[in-house]
């Protein structure tokens, strides 16, 4: 029986390790925040994360009125606040940047991100350890206008062992839609040789680049700073 036990135990290990990425979120995701409420009288935003806590998952909204002059910093420092508050693990401090610089917060566990600010606020998505499942965008509700959506992805390609770096900028126009935003992703993607696919007609992944080398992070940028138009950064989610 010893002897069975010991050609049992790696076995056992081996199982562990393979069940221990479905088991854990990576999810490290960079919300970067910019500019500051300029409408008169303030203006709805909304920030929504969904995290993964030990063995289930859960949203925390942040759905408020905020007033005229808010700015990118106080924002994320009140989300951040909510975030701790109920036990997520972030990272924010105002010290870090200057005032007119970008609002940096960094939020563990992260399945899912979604923004719609605009009246002066905009900002930005980084899934800084994993490929979005999905990107959509969602045109405006209280204030239309155009916007640029900049995608920057990471790139790994295992055969050579080579990173690599694909960009492109998809401008939006007050016209835009869902679908028609997913198609020109999609269009957009292969002129500038990028693989990804459309799991559904108003949504868009990135995949990979022509050669083969995977996409292993992206950089979602929402520059609308009029506009509230909706961003919405999928990632995995454990188990799914």
């Amino acid at each position: 029986m010893p002897a069975l036990t010991r050609c049992l135990r790696p076995l056992a290990l081996a199982f562990l390790v393979a069940l221990a990425p479905a088991a854990a979120a990576e999810g490290l995701v960079q919300l970067s925040l910019h500019g500051e409420l300029s409408e008169a009288g303030g203006a709805f935003v909304q920030v929504e994360v969904d995290v993964w806590h030990d063995t289930e998952l859960r949203r925390h909204d942040l759905h408020a009125h905020l007033a005229q002059g808010t700015s990118a910093h106080e924002l994320a420092d009140l989300l951040a606040t909510r975030l701790t508050e109920a036990g997520v693990q972030v990272r924010y401090s105002e010290a870090d940047s200057a005032k007119d610089a970008a609002a940096q917060l960094f939020i563990e566990h992260t399945t899912a991100l979604n923004l719609r600010l605009g009246f002066g606020l905009w900002g930005e998505v980084t899934t800084c350890e994993e490929a979005p499942k999905w990107i959509r965008l969602v045109e405006p509700q209280l204030a239309k206008g155009a916007a640029r959506i900049d995608l920057t992805a990471t790139t790994y390609h295992e055969h050579l062992k080579q990173p690599g770096r694909l960009k492109l900028s998809l401008p939006l126009t007050k016209d835009s839609n869902t679908a028609s935003i997913s198609q020109d992703f999609s269009r957009l993607a292969a002129e500038n040789h990028w693989v990804g696919e459309r799991p559904s007609p108003d949504r868009w992944t990135p995949l990979r680049s022509e050669l083969g080398a995977a996409v292993i992070a992206c950089n979602i940028r929402c520059e609308s700073p009029e506009a509230d138009w909706r961003l919405e950064v999928q990632l995995t989610v454990p188990g799914e």
